[in-house]
């Protein structure tokens, strides 16, 4: 997604393949991981920081607080 900010400001001129946004990464890839990794209950997003699937109490009410980068 970075590379395509790059690109349309015209730093470079290799337009780049296609990516994911933040919403499809986020919300469209918990369906390949359907369970939060904590509770095991429906997970509705994916950490974009830890690539984990979490259900909405573990993500919004208990705060995800992530400081574990994993490109």
């Amino acid at each position: 997604m970075f590379r395509y900010d790059w690109y349309k400001s015209g730093y470079v001129e290799e337009k780049p393949n296609s990516f994911d946004t933040p919403i499809n990464f986020c919300l469209q890839s918990g369906l390949h991981n359907p369970n939060c990794v904590v509770c095991l209950r429906p997970a509705f997003v994916t950490c974009a920081w830890c690539k984990k699937s979490l259900c909405f109490k573990h993500f919004y009410t208990e705060y995800h607080y992530c400081n574990h980068y994993d490109p």
